[in-house]
């Protein structure tokens, strides 16, 4: 969303964070958004603009892709009989923000863990919530320390310091930091340089998960990393779901 119409997009809607590696599927967008979302309030003197850009994974010629969009607002004001001022239409609850909360604070779209020594995802197992909002560490090698679990969830990260447990769990809105993302990076955190959705632990090594690509990203230990590199399987490892 452009909210100042400035020409430059300053909200991102759930699970599109601007970064080069946010985009998502056709697939994943109609699944997150294609039932409802919801904008926001706007002031009666207010106008934003929704922003739609898209790439092609390969090289593609005479491609053509139609989007539908429909738009629904009611008016807030104050009535005597509120029942005949509701709106004749409904989404789910997450996305329309009605009385039905979530069970966690969100869904969970990368899990990242470092480590003081290298770690690969053969070294650990994870298994996903339903809801995607909770991971717990089902298998971990002896060899290996993690020190550090990341969730990012919507425009959020959550940092739960370690050491970790086999058989952890850890839930979105319940770490002790959280952090407001800032274009792709969390500037407020205390790393150098500050987490960032290509480099989530720039002190040390790491393992990212993406929960919507499943796939795997490894990173080295800050002085030799610039950003996450394809584990080579492209899918998860050791019975991820």
């Amino acid at each position: 969303m452009d909210t100042d119409r400035d020409g430059v997009v300053d909200r991102w809607l759930d699970g599109f964070d601007g970064t080069d590696d946010g985009y998502r599927s056709l697939r994943v967008a109609r699944e997150r958004l294609g039932e409802g979302h919801l904008l926001g309030e706007l002031s009666p003197d207010v106008t934003w603009d929704l922003v739609v850009e898209w790439t092609t994974g390969t090289v593609t010629s005479d491609l053509d892709v139609e989007f539908d969009f429909g738009f629904y607002a009611t008016q807030t004001r104050h009535a005597m009989n509120s029942a005949a001022v509701t709106p004749d239409w409904s989404c789910p609850g997450r996305l329309c923000g009605t009385s039905t909360p979530p069970s966690s604070a969100g869904e969970i779209s990368w899990i990242a863990l470092s480590c003081p020594s290298e770690i690969t995802p053969q070294d650990v197992t994870l298994d996903l919530s339903d809801d995607g909002g909770t991971v717990a560490v089902v298998g971990l090698s002896e060899s290996i320390t993690v020190e550090t679990v990341l969730l990012k969830y919507g425009q959020r990260l959550d940092v739960f310091e370690g050491p970790v447990t086999e058989g952890q769990t850890f839930t979105t809105g319940e770490a002790a930091a959280t952090y407001t993302q800032e274009k792709s990076a969390f500037p407020e955190t205390n790393t150098t340089p500050p987490r960032s959705n290509s480099n989530p632990c720039p002190e040390s090594y790491w393992i990212k998960y993406e929960t919507d690509e499943n796939r795997w990203f490894t990173g080295g230990d800050g002085s030799k990393n610039e950003g996450p590199s394809p584990n080579g399987t492209g899918q998860t490892d050791g019975g991820q779901t």
